[in-house]
């Protein structure tokens, strides 16, 4: 037996300031390629390809002359500026596997979800929402009465050294080194340049802010009859 019981999001923060703000319903979004910019772990010059060709595939010409795949450096890779240019959130999912049937009030789970080195690179400050719906749906109305285009789907990740073709959907597929993040992400297409903060609404309804041994501490439990 092993069933999902529950499916939460966590959002971290490195400063305590930062979380209680995104707890008021102030959600930052960022350009795409902030993620190619940025000098620390969650760097990633590959963010938001949208094609990738290996060497031993493809034939490069200059004018009458083919150069040898092995000349080549490494894969030829494909970004488009405007796939760049759009905002981002990025959320970590957290399943809970129920692992046998309840006893004493208390449901045994296996967690599956971010790791203890993942929260090391991002800070201590977590928080767990733990009504995902509810939260996506505050995001969902702020951006249809802006009229704001948007989309969001959890992240795919394929070995980038050996995959070779399109990638689909843009922006939601990253190379297999990240998929620890277990990330889940919200694209949108807001046309003001540099990093965009919303306000949803106070969403301490859905999220609650914890440090990484409350987090670790989580416990679902039914009341007795």
């Amino acid at each position: 037996m092993e069933e999902y019981i529950k499916t939460c999001f966590t959002k971290i923060f490195e400063k305590k300031e930062y979380a209680e703000s995104f707890l008021d319903g102030n959600i930052r979004f960022n350009d795409l390629e902030d993620y190619i910019k940025i000098e620390d772990e969650r760097k990633d010059s590959q963010e938001g390809l949208a094609a990738i060709f290996q060497p031993d595939k493809i034939k490069v010409k200059v004018g009458d002359i083919f150069i040898p795949s092995e000349d080549l450096a490494g894969a030829v890779t494909v970004q488009y500026d405007n796939i760049l240019k759009i905002k981002c959130l990025c959320l970590s999912i957290n399943k809970y596997h129920l692992t046998k049937a309840p006893s004493q009030g208390k449901f045994p789970f296996h967690y599956e979800g971010i790791s203890k080195d993942e929260i090391r690179k991002f800070g201590n400050n977590i928080i767990w929402i733990h009504s995902p719906n509810k939260f996506l749906n505050k995001i969902v109305d702020y951006f249809n009465a802006s009229n704001i285009k948007f989309e969001y789907r959890p992240v795919g990740y394929k070995s980038f050294n050996l995959f070779h073709g399109k990638i689909n959907p843009i922006g939601f597929v990253k190379d297999k080194k990240y998929e620890t993040e277990r990330e889940f992400r919200i694209l949108a297409e807001i046309k003001d340049s540099g990093v965009k903060t919303i306000n949803i609404g106070n969403i301490r309804d859905c999220a609650i802010l914890l440090n990484y041994d409350k987090f670790k501490a989580i416990e679902f439990l039914a009341k007795e009859d």
